[in-house]
């Protein structure tokens, strides 16, 4: 189940709620400054474009993202609410604020930093409002709107809100697969689930997603449908990846995956007893966050 928050927690940094590519957009107003003795007017930064650069990797374009310095985070903050008080019809501005505040929450270690806890809800419950705003002002922003369904919306309106998107983007690889995760993650609808991650591979497009997020994506996907018992649909969803991929090193790698699968599958008692094992992890394992929760209530035993 490691392997399973590690894949999570992967997906959130990428920037992609569940398996999305950010759309980086252009920004307007550059401010020029003749410099004494300069030919041509030296450019400064506008207070959007020094968040951009602070959040660097959290609005997408890479696979492993570097902690920020909290102090570069609190700058960034700094200058995100000076924006907002010079243009309050900002949802640029609003949109990076969740983005930063989203990512200190984040950074935050609420079982050893002194009062962790309270900050990161803090931190978190003000992400919340930056992209309520962001919404109220660009609905239509498709970024804006992937953060507001995912962490403002409750589950069930937000799973309703991804499936009329769907609808109307039905090729849009991205949707199913972030429906496809979200209902195979909590085994809440695992055939829909598989449907939705298996239409992903179907639809992927080289063009709007990075092969090596595809592969790690596909990765975890098939490694969730084997943990939910779902082995032979893990093996035909990897069998079709493969067909989508072209770099030689991740051809090699999803068939060592493939290889490792197939031979679990060749036995079936083993998968049986490896299931079994799982389940009674899984058991344990939401037996101690009850137990976590009642201490927190103060209910639990002294």
């Amino acid at each position: 189940m490691k392997n399973i928050r590690s894949i999570i927690v992967g997906i959130v940094l990428i920037g992609a709620i569940f398996s999305g590519t950010w759309i980086v957009y252009s920004l307007r107003g550059h401010t020029f400054q003749r410099q004494r003795g300069a030919s041509k007017p030296a450019v400064q930064k506008s207070r959007i474009e020094k968040v951009r650069d602070i959040l660097g990797c959290v609005l997408g374009g890479c696979l492993q993202v570097e902690a920020i310095p909290d102090e570069n985070l609190d700058e960034a903050i700094k200058l995100l609410n000076e924006e907002i008080e010079r243009s309050p019809n900002s949802a640029e501005a609003y949109f990076l604020l969740n983005r930063v505040l989203n990512t200190k929450a984040y950074q935050v270690n609420p079982f050893h930093d002194p009062g962790g806890e309270q900050t990161q809800l803090r931190l978190e419950q003000q992400a919340k409002e930056a992209i309520k705003q962001a919404y109220r002002l660009d609905p239509q922003d498709e970024r804006i709107w992937r953060i507001y369904i995912g962490d403002v919306l409750p589950r069930k309106e937000m799973l309703k809100e991804l499936q009329k998107k769907i609808q109307e983007r039905p090729t849009d690889s991205s949707l199913h697969s972030w429906m496809g995760w979200q209902l195979l993650f909590k085994g809440e609808d695992i055939d829909v689930g598989v449907r939705e991650l298996k239409q992903y591979v179907e639809y992927y497009d080289p063009s709007q997603e990075d092969e090596v997020y595809f592969f790690k994506s596909v990765e975890g996907y098939a490694r969730v449908m084997k943990e939910w018992g779902r082995l032979d649909d893990a093996i035909e969803f990897l069998e079709k990846a493969a067909t989508k991929i072209t770099t030689e090193t991740y051809q090699t790698e999803i068939s060592k995956i493939l290889s490792r699968y197939k031979a679990l599958q060749a036995d079936p008692d083993r998968y049986k007893k490896w299931l079994k094992e799982l389940e009674k992890y899984r058991k344990e394992h939401e037996q101690q966050k009850k137990e976590e929760q009642l201490k927190k209530e103060g209910k639990g035993a002294p």
